[in-house]
Formats: structure tokens, sequence, C-alpha cells
């Protein structure tokens, strides 16, 4: 006999349907890695990506969730460097980072060798915008690995 899922789509709990309907589901967008499904044999409801016997149908899903400390302490160790983006896969997030951070280093070095006289200035334009940025990631950096995980 088939075992029978039940899926749970904006707190509404809709189904029984076989594995070759949730394959059919899955190729058109209906059944994601972070839909929560349940079957009898299961001890609560879990999403998607997480039962194994739905992992293998779900389209795009990426090999590994992404953890949230991991994410945490790049953000805190290579955090400048874009370190936490490019764990996430978000490569261009990446390079404005790097990008920001060598426009920082290239305006201490101007000063460490008097290039440059306008600190005020040198700070809005190279410090200020690498600190928000990191300041911002700081904020949001959980959701934005929730966000990566569910839509894997």
């Amino acid at each position: 006999m088939a075992k029978k899922w039940y899926i749970a789509d904006n707190d509404e709990k809709k189904g029984p349907f076989d594995r070759r309907l949730l394959a059919e589901m899955a190729s058109i967008g209906e059944l994601h890695g972070g839909t929560v499904v349940w079957r009898e044999g299961m001890e609560g409801w879990a999403e998607a990506s997480a039962v194994p016997e739905l992992a293998c149908i779900l389209p795009g899903r990426r090999a590994k969730r992404r953890k949230p400390v991991i994410a945490y302490v790049l953000l805190f160790v290579l955090g400048l460097y874009g370190g936490h983006q490019f764990y996430l896969g978000k490569m261009w997030k990446g390079i404005i980072f790097l990008t920001a951070t060598t426009a920082m280093f290239i305006v201490t070095f101007s000063f460490a060798f008097g290039a440059a006289q306008d600190f005020n200035a040198a700070f809005l334009l190279a410090y200020l915008p690498a600190t928000a940025l990191w300041v911002f990631d700081l904020a949001t950096l959980s959701r934005q690995v929730d966000k990566v995980n569910r839509l894997g």
C-alpha cells in the first residue's frame, strides 16, 4: 500500500497525496523544500527538504542547509571580506563587501603614507559604507540564512 502524504499550506492541511503526485507538484513548483509535510509513522510535521523520501524529488535543492552559527562566525571573522555572504551563495553581495573593504584599506594606506589629507571625506567614502554593510548584516543575518534554506 502506497504511503499517503499530507501537506500544510498557509495553515491549511491538504491531502492525502501519493509520492508520484508530490513529485508532479514539485516539478511545477507547488511543493518545495520549505513545504511542511506529514505521513503516518512520522513523529510530527517536517519540511519536505528534511524528509529523505521527498528530498530527492525536490528540484534545485542545495546539497546542505546553511547553519546560522557558521554564518555568524564568518560574519565576525571575515565579515568585512564578505565571507558570510559567499557561504550563503550570495556572490554579488560578497563582492560588494570585498570592494568596500578594499576602498577602506586604500584610504587607510593613503593616510599612513601621507597621500591623503581630509580624514572626514575619507571616512565617509570608505569606512562608513563598509561598516554600514556589516551592521546591516549583523541585524539581518539569521533571516538571510532562513531564506536561503527555505528557497534552497
